[in-house]
């Protein structure tokens, strides 16, 4: 078993508009908490690197993947692929899991 402390958690950065905290490695995937409070990021996109699982856990917002406009809102789950362009705004805060190969 493996049990971190949201207090362990890593602080990795900070933006407008976004808070990071990473958990670490679990096996084949990582986890972090992102804490989304207006744009992230603040101008263009973000390519994924690895497919990614945002769990959403508060509030709501809108998640932009090469164009297409999808809203989410608490206990919803989105994957955003590798390889695809994203960014995200609104007030609400996502566990991602990301895979990594």
């Amino acid at each position: 078993m493996k049990h971190v402390r949201r207090d362990d958690a890593k602080y990795t950065s900070e933006t407008r508009g976004q808070i990071r905290f990473d958990y670490g490695s679990f096996g084949d995937f990582n986890f972090s908490k992102y804490e989304i409070n207006g744009r992230f990021p603040e101008t263009g996109e973000r390519v994924c690197e690895e497919t990614s699982y945002l769990f959403i856990t508060f509030g709501d917002g809108e998640v932009f993947v090469n164009g297409q406009r999808i809203f989410a809102r608490k206990g919803d789950l989105l994957a955003i692929e590798k390889g695809e362009s994203y960014y995200l705004s609104g007030k609400f805060d996502a566990a991602t899991y990301t895979i990594v190969k």
